[in-house]
């Protein structure tokens, strides 16, 4: 027995009759490329079967799933805590559904959408374990939750169950107001147990920054290349690298701005971008700023690399004079047209090691290329000022505060 929880609307399926007819349902959407042929196209290796939205539309349905699944997790522990007792008092009143929503949302404040919902779901595959074992859901017990432990680490890593556990529950307890109660929080045993269940993490390879001779690769690429999807591409692998972006970072782009003038016959100049959505926005100083990615125009080859890209741009519609930008490395039609949803690092990861041809035991993902700035300044040995510069755009003020800047930004290149 499983409680029911909430779920998102199930699309109708249909089933072929055939294998032929099943060929002919996937073909046109995947377009039947070979990704073992390392000539073909770039821009033909991304997916045209997910979804076409932008960034903030798939945040703003992140949020509706989030408040759903703490509706069920409120319902599941009898609407326990001030919270939980204010939305049953609601819905006694007649209140809503909207309403009930809305304290929800407020409750969860600042935080990702995405981390209230990982937290609501272990808590949710926690309650229905209580179910079915035949134990009451609420309230939870130091016992319980430690045979639970026991139970899952059968079918799972260990280390990967006792973290995802025990956050939630401070979550529950110290956001949602559910009243989990410190005889769990601080029992002894589980705490202990949770400890010796992290040491068992296997090691976490990181991922490898590019070489020199690959970012020389890249902006060869750039002026050499006559696909002008290619180019778009690559370009924007080269900001992120340059600007030391998160692959997120550069999802929803706010405002662009070209700065850039003609110094004794060369190019000098930077592109500027500023985005809110930031993985590292934990506050609400940083979250009512917009932080600042500032790549030079040109790269490590002498040459402005930046002018076929942006002309790319322009080739495939992407105005980045209108504000908001939205996503800078958009996914590509099958008749070349750009559509609103940015790339996700796992097709990022593909087109990287597509591009450099690269082996099992050398491949790069999408972090690499925020890696490889930060890699070479490593190598070079800076100071630790300039290092906080590199490492996160922002301005050591204090030990307690951060404040993004766009000047740090210039002062990194």
């Amino acid at each position: 027995m499983s409680i029911p929880g909430p779920t998102d609307a199930a699309p109708s399926f249909f089933i072929p009759s055939s294998a032929a007819e099943l060929v002919s349902m996937v073909e046109p959407t995947l377009q039947r490329v070979d990704k073992r042929n390392r000539d073909i196209p770039l821009h033909t290796l991304v997916s045209t079967s997910r979804r076409d939205a932008d960034a903030a539309q798939l945040e703003d349905e992140a949020w509706e799933r989030a408040i759903s699944k703490w509706q069920f997790i409120y319902s599941a522990v009898d609407f326990s805590g001030s919270i939980g007792g204010r939305i049953f008092k609601e819905k006694m009143s007649g209140a809503t559904e909207d309403h009930c929503r809305q304290i929800i949302r407020d409750v969860l404040g600042i935080k990702s959408p995405k981390t209230a919902i990982k937290r609501a779901d272990c808590l949710r595959r926690f309650i229905n374990w209580l179910v079915a074992k035949n134990c009451k859901p609420w309230p939870f017990y130091s016992g319980r939750v430690l045979a639970y432990l026991n139970d899952c680490t059968k079918k799972k890593p260990a280390a990967a169950v006792g973290l995802t556990l025990i956050k939630p529950f401070k979550f529950a307890h110290y956001v949602m107001g559910i009243e989990i109660g410190l005889d769990i929080l601080n029992d002894p045993q589980l705490v202990g147990k949770v400890k010796r269940m992290a040491v068992c993490k296997p090691e976490v390879k990181q991922a490898r920054p590019l070489l020199c001779s690959e970012v020389e690769q890249m902006e060869r690429f750039m002026v050499t290349s006559t696909s002008v999807e290619g180019v778009y591409f690559v370009g924007c692998w080269l900001f992120a690298l340059y600007a030391r972006a998160r692959w997120s970072d550069i999802r929803y782009i706010h405002k662009a701005q070209l700065d850039k003038s003609d110094v004794d016959g060369g190019v000098f100049g930077f592109f500027e971008c500023t985005t809110k959505y930031v993985k590292t926005s934990t506050s609400v100083e940083r979250k009512a700023r917009f932080m600042p990615m500032v790549c030079p125009l040109v790269g490590i080859t002498g040459v402005d690399w930046t002018k076929p890209w942006l002309a790319a741009m322009t080739s495939l519609g992407l105005n980045f004079d209108q504000v908001p930008v939205g996503s800078l490395c958009r996914a590509i039609k099958s008749s070349g047209e750009l559509t609103a949803r940015h790339l996700t690092t796992s097709e990022v990861t593909d087109l990287l090691n597509h591009f450099f041809k690269t082996t099992d035991d050398n491949r790069l993902s999408s972090h690499s290329l925020k890696e490889t700035t930060l890699s070479w300044s490593a190598k070079y040995g800076i100071d630790e000022d300039s290092y906080w510069v590199i490492m996160s755009s922002v301005r050591r003020e204090k030990a307690s505060h951060w404040q993004h800047t766009g000047e740090t930004c210039y002062q990194g290149h």
